[in-house]
Formats: C-alpha cells, sequence, structure tokens
C-alpha cells in the first residue's frame, strides 16, 4: 500500500474539511443554531413555503402494462402505490390547511434550484427518498421525512409515520409543555407543525461524503453530489475481484485485491455497514468454545486448574457449551453496536468486503478515518453513492473520500423523547435494530 501518496498538505484542501463533530455552525431558515454533539435545539420556525417531494413507487417505474392483472405481486404494488398517493394527497392538503404556500416535487425533480427558497422539505416516502433528496437540498434548509408505507419500510431517517395507526378512542399524548406528540399520519403532520413553529424540535446534524477523482494525467475534479450514507467501490461486473492500493489518515492499508470497499458515515454505519460487519451467534459460540479449548489446553500443559463457569472460567465443554443462544446474540450485537457510530461524527468506517488473504490482513479490513484514498486498479469500476449515483473510474485514477465539514452537513428534524432509529406506532414494522 505504500504506493498511493497522501493529500497535500491538508485533507480539507479536498474535501471540504473534516471538521470536529462537537462544534460548528449553521444557517436554519436565516437564524444561526449552534450544533453541540450533532444535535441542538433550535428557535421556532417561521414556515411559509413547504416543499412536499414525493417517492416514485416501484409502480410508476415498472408499469402498469408489465404487470400481470391476478398476479399478486401486482395487487400488492397497486396498493402501495394507492397508498402513498393517498398519503401525498392527505399530507398536502394538511399543509395548505396551515395556509403554507406548498410546492410538489417529484423525487426525481428534487434539484437545489427548485428546493433553494423552500423554509422546510418533507420527503414522504422512505428511507431511499431520503437518501436521494438530501443529495439536492441546500444545507442549510431542514428536512422532516414521512415514511408513507410503514408496513413495508423500516424508515431509520423518517420522523413520522403514515397512516394514523393509533386507536381513535386513545388519548393523544402530550409533551410536557402542553403539545400534542407526533402522531402518525396528517394528524401528527399537524401536530409537528406546531411543535416546530414553537421550537419544540431537534436538528440532528448528518455529516456526508465528499469525493474528489485525480486521474491519471489529468486535474483533480470534485462529484459534484455529496453521500450521506456510503460510497462504494467496486467492479462493474460484481462476479470479478476488484484491486487497488489505499491509505488514510490512520496510515497505509495493506489491500490488493477483494470485492470492494465501502465507505460509511455515522448515518450510514446503521445501515449497510452493520449487515457486512455483524457476526452471528454460531460464530461468536464457536469461538468461544475454540478459545476454551485453547485455554484448557494451555492449562493442562502448566498444570493449573481450570476453573468453573461459576468462577469466570471456560468450564467442562468450553464456553461455546454453556452460553445460551441469547448470550451468544447479544456479544454478537455488541460486535455490531462496537461500529455504532453518531450521524454528525467527523470520522467515517472503511470495510474492505471479502478481502483476499494474503493480499489484506484481517485486522485492517476495517477501521475509522477522516479521509482515505484509493488508487484504483479495477479493468471496469464504478463508484457509487448512497445506491443511487454511479460513476466510472478508470485504471489508475485517484480517488480521495472523505468526511465533509458541518456546513456540507444534513440537517434532518428530530423531536425529542422520540427514538430516531425506531419507527413510531403502536403497529409499526420491525425497525433495523430488529432487523
Amino acid at each position: 500500500g505504500g504506493a498511493v501518496d497522501a493529500p497535500a498538505a491538508d485533507a480539507s484542501a479536498v474535501s471540504g474539511g473534516g471538521g470536529s463533530s462537537g462544534g460548528g455552525k449553521a444557517a436554519v431558515s436565516g437564524r444561526t443554531r449552534e450544533v453541540v454533539s450533532g444535535r441542538a435545539r433550535v428557535r421556532p420556525m417561521h414556515l411559509k413555503r413547504v416543499a412536499l417531494v414525493g417517492k416514485s413507487t416501484r409502480l410508476d417505474r415498472v408499469g402498469s402494462q408489465a404487470l400481470n392483472v391476478g398476479d399478486a405481486l401486482a395487487a400488492r404494488l397497486r396498493d402501495a402505490h394507492t397508498r402513498h398517493s393517498s398519503a401525498i394527497d392527505e399530507l398536502a392538503s394538511a399543509l395548505q390547511a396551515e395556509g403554507m404556500l406548498v410546492t410538489m416535487v417529484g423525487v426525481q425533480n428534487a434539484r437545489p434550484d427548485v428546493l433553494r427558497d423552500i423554509d422546510l422539505v418533507i420527503c414522504a416516502g422512505g428511507d431511499g427518498t431520503f437518501l436521494s433528496t438530501a443529495a439536492h437540498v441546500p444545507a442549510h434548509i431542514p428536512i422532516l421525512g414521512v415514511n408513507t408505507d410503514p408496513e413495508r419500510s423500516t424508515g431509520a431517517l423518517t420522523a413520522l409515520c403514515y397512516p394514523d395507526l393509533h386507536l381513535p378512542d386513545s388519548p393523544t399524548p402530550t409533551s410536557s409543555d402542553g403539545l400534542a406528540q407526533p402522531t402518525p399520519g396528517a394528524e401528527g403532520l399537524t401536530n409537528a407543525l406546531e411543535r416546530l413553529r414553537r421550537g419544540n424540535y431537534e436538528l440532528l446534524s448528518r455529516r456526508r461524503l465528499q469525493v474528489s477523482i485525480k486521474p491519471v494525467g489529468g486535474s483533480e475534479y470534485m462529484l459534484p453530489r455529496l453521500a450521506l450514507n456510503d460510497v462504494f467501490v467496486s467492479e462493474r461486473n460484481s462476479g470479478r475481484v476488484y484491486a487497488c492500493e489505499m491509505a488514510g489518515d490512520s496510515g497505509p492499508v495493506r489491500i490488493r485485491r477483494s470485492s470492494g470497499l465501502l465507505f460509511s458515515t455515522g448515518t450510514g454505519s446503521g445501515a449497510r455497514l452493520r449487515n457486512q460487519i455483524r457476526v452471528d451467534s454460531a460464530c461468536v459460540r464457536h469461538v468461544l468454545a475454540e478459545a476454551a479449548s485453547r485455554r484448557a489446553i494451555a492449562c493442562a500443559d502448566v498444570g493449573a486448574d481450570l476453573a468453573s463457569p461459576a468462577e469466570g472460567g471456560a468450564g467442562e465443554g468450553g464456553a461455546g457449551a454453556w452460553l445460551s443462544d441469547a448470550e451468544c446474540v447479544g456479544i454478537a450485537e455488541s460486535w455490531s453496536q462496537h461500529w455504532q457510530m453518531s450521524p454528525s461524527d467527523a470520522r467515517m468506517i472503511y470495510s474492505i468486503l471479502e478481502p483476499i488473504v494474503p493480499d489484506c490482513e484481517p485486522r485492517n479490513s476495517a477501521g475509522h478515518a477522516s479521509w482515505m484514498v484509493v488508487k484504483s486498479l479495477g479493468h471496469n469500476t464504478v463508484l457509487t453513492l448512497d445506491g443511487f449515483y454511479e460513476h466510472p473510474i478508470r485504471y489508475g485514477d485517484e480517488l480521495t473520500i472523505a468526511v465533509g465539514d458541518e456546513d456540507s452537513s444534513v440537517l434532518s428534524v428530530h423531536f425529542p423523547a422520540h427514538d430516531i432509529y425506531v419507527q413510531h406506532g403502536a403497529s409499526r414494522a420491525r425497525s433495523w435494530r430488529d432487523l
């Protein structure tokens, strides 16, 4: 990995700066709020112009003509399309009833020039809609996510869900200030808007990744789009091995061949990265049993007694034998939690997919960094941002992936006392934590 040169002087010259996750200021609707640990209460919002961004459903993409009338899949797609359309209409009516000027925007038309003069962007869809929209929203405009299909979508980035799932005769929950707590659906949107007006909300500052490319014999240029979740580099043909050299602010990484490279933000650390680096309970049980077996051999060699489980030892049969399934699952979960970062963290996580040994040292297959430089040695390489935007990479190109500064962060609306990673509602679908 020594062939890769680090960026000249400072990574901020290329990336826009790494910055600190604790400080920095960002403008919000003409005002300034101080970022404290990536989350801060702000002043009341004066909402006049709101953009309602709707997702493109699968039915929109495949077309109704491509579906068989009696097919069960077709029925599900039509039902999902109808639910989303109803949600968009109801949410738009609720916003207009509040006296707001509503701009209806399809996610494919969500561009910076369309959203520039907006006070609040409401993403109606799921995490995909949020990610796609966030790539084009100016950094000073807050985003409120609404999950329009909570039965089929996780909605880890959304703050509200549609439709209204609480029972009509259930009392409306209130907060300490007497305001109704956000509930799913249009009613929840009305309550949420009132909390925004009174300043009873938080803005979560989500760092993004910036990518610059220096072609062989050419000038370095910056990609026009930032990544909120992750950056993935691999061969376009997923069956081919990807070759590269890589180094970062923590030093060179010994790597030659793998299935690809994943660079994740704090927001993305709970998504694809989490599933990629996780271990299962069977692996935990095997490792503990193997460790206990080796300890038993070592104790036998020195003539020492092996402590029982109650005394803190492995016991007969090894640790993997006496640990329950729940305990093994808990240990595996703790490994995943080890890699979980705050969305405002000024670091990123790099992970090497299926590294080919001995080309890659196992201990270097994942780690933290504020910037990384990759010299691509692939044949037909593609770089993907958030699973949407693709950019071709040629042999010998040098990629610099870095965490953007606070001014390039996405500001997502979050309501206090609500878990930002879990859907809301009595009958919610499983969250990513459950999965």
